[in-house]
């Protein structure tokens, strides 16, 4: 799926691009072609980037591993520099969103000022995750903003099996079941 709709955009910059230095019809071979030669020479760059990327121990490539792509292949920076100075820039007819979509995290962090993060002991890091996200999601149902009660403190208790209690509200000395 993603693969074709890749393609799909690479296709109509092409064929902007065709249509920029003059062309105005073509067959479907030839622009098929173009697509196939333009795909490969991405790949082959990207490759080469990412190889330049690594030797220099980072993780995301840079214009000066673009650069040194470019010389390894042998593309002409004076040549490529005159070209972007002469030819006005290409814009597609549509916009392309952020590819790939970005996934929703599953990590639990806390919120500053959270009820765990003001009842958590020194000795576990802020960065581990919540003990009891059960606290959070009960502030929440209760449409109120997490950490701002400091008057009432929700405590989770298990047994030995593992097995939790009921969680209980403890206001001001008295005790009630949730």
């Amino acid at each position: 799926m993603s693969q074709a709709y890749a393609l799909q955009v690479l296709k109509v910059a092409v064929a902007k691009i065709c249509q920029t230095i003059g062309w105005h019809s073509t067959h479907t071979t030839t622009i098929d072609l173009l697509i196939d030669v333009t795909q490969h020479f991405l790949r082959e760059i990207s490759r080469i980037m990412m190889r330049y990327c690594e030797l220099y121990n980072r993780t995301e490539p840079n214009l000066d591993d673009l650069a040194l792509a470019y010389r390894d292949i042998g593309i002409n920076m004076q040549e490529l520099m005159e070209y972007i100075q002469f030819v006005d820039p290409i814009a597609l007819p549509f916009a392309v969103p952020r590819f790939p979509l970005p996934r929703e995290s599953n990590l639990n962090f806390l919120k500053p000022g959270s009820r765990e993060m003001m009842m958590r002991p020194l000795h576990i890091p802020m960065y581990m995750p919540p003990m009891f996200p059960e606290l959070e999601d009960v502030d929440r149902a209760d449409g109120g903003e997490p950490g701002h009660d400091e008057e009432k403190a929700l405590v989770r208790v298990g047994d030995a099996s593992g097995a939790s209690l009921p969680t209980t509200v403890l206001d001001a000395g008295e005790l009630k079941l949730v």
